[in-house]
Formats: C-alpha cells, structure tokens, sequence
C-alpha cells in the first residue's frame, strides 16, 4: 500500500529502534565516563563547580540508562515477532554473548549504579567513585560484547554453515575481530559529540536568558573538552581508514543525494564548532557567557545535532548492508515472518509514538532543570 510492503516496514522499523537505542547507549558511555572525571577533579582541587556539573548531569544520566532500557524492550519484541527465524539461526554465536550483556548490565545496573545515583551522601567518596569507576568499566565491557555481535553479522567468520545455522567452530577470532576496534573508537566519537553538544547548547541556553555561573560555565568547558576528544577520535578513525579498508569508506561512496549533502554539511559545521569551543574554552581560556550571543544562540541550536547526525548515519551504514544480516549468508527475506501490513503499520506508530513520549518527557525536564535548577528530591516522613 502507497508504495510500501510488510518487509520495508519491518526493516526500517527495526533499524529505527536499533539507532534510536544506539544513540542513547553511546551518550550514556561517555556521560558515565565525564560523570568519573568530574567526581575525580572536585576530589583533587576542591572547586565546588565540579561537583555542581555532577549533580546536574548525573539526574540526566540516570533518565538516559532509564530510556535505554526502556527502548531496548521494543526491540526485543521485533526481533522475536518479526525475525524469530533469525535467532534460529544465529544463537551459536549471539546467544552466550547476549546472555552475558543481559548479566553484566544488570549486575551493573544493581550494584554499581546503585552506589553512584542513591548512595552518594551514605558511603565514603572514594568507595562512591570506585562505584562509578566499575560502572564505567562494566559498561564499556557491554559495549565490547556488543561491538564483538556487531562485527560478526558483517563478517561471519570463526563458524560454518551446518542445515542453515551457523555453528561455532573458533571462538577466538570471533571475540578478537579486527572491526571491533573501529567501531569501538567511532562508538565513543559519537557518544562524547552527543554530550559535547549536549552540554555545551545546555550552557549556551542559560547564558541567553541570564548571567552563568561557575558550574554553567565550566559546563560548557567541559563540553568543549569532550568534543575536542571526539574530533581527536574521529582523526584516529580517518587514519584507520586510510591504513585498512573499513565499512568507513563506504560513506563516501553513496550517492550525492539532497539528504547526504545536507548530512555533510551539517557535520562539518558541527566539527567547527567544537574547534570553535575548544579555542575558546582552552586557548583564550575565556568563560562561555563573555561568547556574542548570536554564537551562543548558534549552540544553543546545535543541542541535539550530534545525536541526530549519528542517528542519521545509523541509517545510512545499515542501508548500505542491506538486504544482507548476515554476511552474505542470511538476508532479510530469509528470515522475515509477516504478521501482514496493517499490523506492521499501526505498531509502527505506536513504537513512533512511545519514542516521541519518552524523548519529549526527557527534553521537558532537561530544560526545566537548566531553567530552575535540580530540586532535591526530599523523603517525606510520615508522622502520626
């Protein structure tokens, strides 16, 4: 109908949730990571702005992990409504390795995070940034386990095909695949631009509706610093490129169509902004409110571009494998289960439409809280 099929549906609804999730995961790697370093410097220096950039940006961390999971629900629902078949198929390989992120996120999850977000005030400060230190480690373990995934539906080696399920026969060149690094280096690119441009647009809203103080400000330089750490990474991933063959120069080689220059532009826009930043913040060593306002209004529009241009080029490396999931020994055709279009159709809004609630709710009280400012949550004791 209008041009579309049950199988288109049910792939660009799945890839949808699959970069929506990809985004969160990675803004959430590198806020962890900036959280650590935050707690570390207010602990060697005493200023009471490190600690202040940690209470803010911890509430949104903890909404971030919230969202995460709460996205990776849908997806998991698709994968075992619309590709059970798929599973069949790969479980040799996919299965331990999913078991064991299931395990170590939630291990985290309970323990670790536990410590960081409610225990701050109740356990002493280093056991609170070892709390955060494991998390950090945890959780780039999750990452690891699922690049080693990720690496492997495009280059199935270390198994063989036995009745049309993949049967593993070297688990080390599995878990020690060349591709893991790439894509782990332009993970954490992403993730530390999504927070850059997070921080530094949030700093730059408030410096256009009032004076900033030391913790705004240092936000914003905080913000500059991990995007500078994302160009450093993105040069890494352009000169592993130009050593290896890597699925990073397939971006190059797409059609010059409206929506991939548009893409381009925007990126190099945003990579000059964060030179722009890092020149400010670390050369002239000059505060974010003495910035002209046009530019501060400039970041302030570019909040959310980092999270949108990796969103967008998601979609553009995972229509550049299809119709292949596997290699080239499992397509979407072989594996895909319809459950007919008007089904497909109506869940595809309602997926669409819990993805706008949740990123709405989150954009509410981000801007609530840059307004007015994190209100502690106090416990109301009942009294007779």
């Amino acid at each position: 109908m209008w041009g579309l099929s049950s199988l288109f549906l049910a792939t660009w609804q799945f890839f949808t949730t699959f970069g929506l999730l990809n985004v969160l995961a990675c803004g959430v790697f590198a806020a962890l990571w900036i959280l650590l370093i935050c707690k570390w410097q207010w602990r060697r220096t005493g200023n009471e702005a490190w600690l202040g950039v940690y209470r803010f940006w911890v509430r949104f961390f903890a909404l971030s992990v919230t969202l995460c999971f709460s996205v990776s629900i849908p997806l998991l629902i698709q994968v075992g409504t619309v590709w059970p078949t798929l599973l069949m198929k790969v479980v040799a390989v996919v299965g331990p390795i999913l078991s064991l992120v299931v395990l170590l996120a939630f291990v985290s999850k309970l323990v670790f995070l536990n410590i960081m977000l409610y225990q701050m005030n109740r356990v002493p400060n280093c056991l609170h940034n070892l709390a955060i230190l494991c998390a950090g480690l945890s959780f780039s373990a999750v990452f690891y386990l699922i690049f080693i995934v990720v690496a492997w539906v495009h280059e199935p080696i270390g198994t063989v095909v036995l009745n049309g399920i993949h049967q593993v026969v070297d688990w080390p060149s599995i878990l020690m695949q060349p591709q893991i690094i790439w894509r782990a280096v332009g993970s954490a690119c992403a993730g530390f631009a999504i927070q850059a441009f997070l921080m530094m647009g949030i700093s730059a809203w408030q410096g256009l509706r009032r004076p900033l103080n030391a913790m705004e400000n240092l936000s914003f330089k905080i913000g500059a610093g991990a995007g500078l750490c994302a160009l450093l990474l993105g040069l890494l991933l352009l000169m592993w490129e130009s050593l290896f063959s890597t699925q990073i120069g397939h971006f190059y080689a797409f059609a010059e169509h409206g929506i991939l220059i548009i893409f381009k532009l925007f990126l190099f826009l945003s990579s000059g902004l964060l030179l722009w930043a890092g020149f400010w913040s670390f050369y002239l060593k000059k505060e974010a409110v003495r910035m002209p306002k046009f530019v501060l209004r400039l970041y302030s529009w570019f909040t959310f571009s980092a999270a949108i241009l990796v969103f967008i080029g998601f979609l553009l490396f995972a229509q550049d494998d299809l119709p292949a999931l596997v290699g080239e020994t499992i397509f979407i055709a072989d594996v895909f289960r319809d459950p007919g279009f008007w089904p497909l159709a109506f869940s595809t809004l309602a997926y669409l439409s819990l993805f706008i609630a949740l990123l709405f709710g989150f954009l509410q009280m981000l801007y609530h809280a840059a307004r007015f400012g994190v209100v502690p949550v106090r416990k109301i004791r009942r009294t007779a």
